[in-house]
């Protein structure tokens, strides 16, 4: 008897932690940075943060990394980039566009910042700017 119920309790806790874990991830996607700058260059300073909120995050991105973090799904994520003597201010992340997705792929060349959903299709979101 007593076995039976261990196992029961055992169950409950099981499901209850599953499916609180899996509630959480329904909140969460994932943003990926990819960079084909070119590699003499330098790297690509990116600093990231959710709107109207501190602190954000970020650091150098060198040539053919790949710089991955989770959001969380109901807030826009904005970054800026510094590349050379060029900068970009761009959104990463936006609930309405992005949230059912789960992924967001990001391509950095030296021309333009591409999106895509299924890392293989491609559009044109953002260009660099220059002072």
């Amino acid at each position: 008897m007593a076995t039976a119920c261990y196992r029961f309790l055992l169950f409950v806790f099981l499901a209850l932690h599953f499916t609180a874990f899996e509630a959480d991830d329904n909140h969460q996607a994932k943003v990926h940075v990819i960079s084909t700058l070119p590699k003499d260059g330098g790297q690509m300073s990116l600093t990231c943060l959710p709107e109207n909120s501190d602190p954000g995050f970020g650091g150098g991105v060198s040539a053919g990394v790949v710089y991955s973090w989770s959001v969380d799904n109901n807030l826009k994520y904005r970054c800026q980039s510094f590349w050379k003597n060029q900068f970009a201010l761009w959104v990463v992340f936006e609930p309405e566009r992005d949230a059912n997705h789960g992924e967001v792929f990001w391509l950095v060349r030296q021309d333009a910042f591409f999106l895509s959903w299924d890392n293989s299709t491609w559009v044109e979101k953002y260009t660099w700017e220059t002072e």
